[in-house]
């Protein structure tokens, strides 16, 4: 798609986030506290012991992207997907 509208100056890129800070977090966050028989704050430690940023994704670092992206200082930013996880999929 990127190659397909290029030419006509419309960027095009995929946002993969990771687990968000949204009510599905929530829910998950107390299934684990209670699967496990510790806190909630525990089980969300529990399930961020992968992130290196340590902390789970709130809808602002992913909308702060879009918005950037959709900008014209993002105008040569074409094709590619960025993952917004906090570090967790490594790539370097």
């Amino acid at each position: 798609m990127a190659n397909e509208f290029g030419p006509q100056g419309i960027t095009v890129n995929a946002v993969n986030p990771g687990s968000t800070d949204t009510g599905r977090w929530a829910e998950l966050v107390n299934m684990t506290a209670r699967k496990r028989g510790v806190s909630r704050e525990q089980a969300e430690k529990y399930l961020n012991r992968e992130v290196p940023m340590g902390r789970v994704v709130q809808p602002e670092d992913v909308a702060d992207l879009c918005v950037f992206l959709a900008s014209s200082r993002a105008s040569m930013i074409s094709g590619v997907a960025i993952n917004v996880d906090g570090g967790r999929t490594r790539s370097i």
